[in-house]
């Protein structure tokens, strides 16, 4: 979201709006999916090298969202690039943050909610801090640093990680009978809040951006102020 106005710019990569779009509506599936299919994946890997993965595929995506530039510009192959990265994201995601709330909730035995808002509140705050960084690539003339520089961290990262308390046993998640299959009526009434959420969430975070930049001619920087300001108070 925070590269909206640039992936729209007639200039740049002069995406439509259907297209830019489409990159949220393939980053969510895969997200979904991702998340469905990762604790089969977990039992057979471990925590690690899941996250691990998660690290890799946001590597991935950024790297194919700032290599999009050596494309042509009007290139097809620009938007498969960009619509690649916005997949490899989707996956990243659904690996990342689902082992990563586990992992942070062990590390906080006795309070696991502390720990899992600790690891939203830092999440939030990296959201906070990117339409920063992709102003302070655009104020050089480059903007691609901000995924580039996403890239070595995630890499970084992906090297170093180190699972606190060691792996977490699966199997003590594995679910007991059939009875608890069912859904709760909490669980669905949540799952309901949070999908009107996602639909405010996404409007204005994928779109404030573009709206404000071409609309009310307000600049970028101030563009970008708006969207951090919504995600701080996320």
């Amino acid at each position: 979201p925070a590269c909206g106005n640039i992936l729209t710019d007639e200039q740049t990569f002069a995406f439509s709006s259907s297209q830019y779009g489409s990159l949220f509506v393939v980053q969510t599936l895969l997200a979904i999916l991702s998340s469905l299919f990762s604790p089969k994946i977990n039992r057979s890997i471990g925590e690690r090298q899941l996250l691990r993965a998660g690290l890799i595929s946001s590597a991935v995506a950024m790297l194919l969202l700032a290599g999009s530039i050596l494309i042509p510009s009007g290139s097809s192959s620009r938007y498969i690039a960009v619509l690649s990265a916005s997949a490899f994201m989707g996956v990243g995601i659904g690996f990342g943050i689902s082992v990563a709330n586990v992992l942070s909730a062990t590390a906080w035995s006795a309070k696991p909610q502390r720990g899992v808002a600790l690891l939203h509140t830092m999440l939030g705050l990296g959201l906070t801090l990117s339409p920063f960084g992709v102003s302070a690539g655009l104020a050089v003339g480059k903007w691609w640093l901000a995924p580039v520089s996403v890239v070595l961290l995630s890499i970084w990262l992906a090297i170093k990680l180190q699972v606190v308390n060691g792996e977490v046993n699966s199997d003590k998640t594995e679910v007991a009978s059939e009875d608890s299959y069912s859904i709760p009526r909490g669980v669905m009434l949540l799952g309901v809040l949070a999908y009107l959420y996602g639909v405010a969430e996404a409007t204005f975070s994928n779109w404030c951006v573009i709206y404000l930049f071409d609309r009310s001619e307000i600049g970028i920087g101030i563009a970008g102020l708006v969207l951090s300001g919504f995600w701080a108070a996320v």
